[in-house]
């Protein structure tokens, strides 16, 4: 039995969230959500959100020991344009960067 959960337009670059995924890939849900809860990345509060979502989508009376992310993707969503103040009175824009976490789970028994 499988269920996957999306997080879409999450306010975090691509780069720092696929740093946590790498971590948490192939691993059951218990030692991903223990290791997430003890690592210092920002990435780690929506990543977990998102496996927590997953397995909440799974059904009830699901032991998360048995059951393994078994894909955890990130995309790039959306830039955000904004302005800074520049010299002369000028503005300077700069982007601020979204994401796509997709994360499917699998039952091993």
């Amino acid at each position: 039995m499988t269920s996957n959960a999306i997080s879409r337009y999450v306010r975090i670059s691509p780069r720092k969230v696929e740093q946590c995924l790498k971590v948490v890939r192939r691993k059951s849900v218990k030692a991903a959500l223990d290791i997430l809860s003890m690592t210092v990345k920002a990435a780690a509060r929506p990543v977990s959100k998102t496996i927590k979502s997953a397995l909440s989508n799974m059904g009830k009376n699901v032991d998360p020991a048995r059951v393994i992310i078994d894909e955890a993707v990130v995309g790039k969503g959306v830039y955000l344009k904004r302005f800074r103040a520049g010299p002369q009175g000028r503005g300077m824009p700069y982007t601020r960067k979204t994401c796509h976490i997709k994360i499917t789970l699998k039952s091993l028994g």
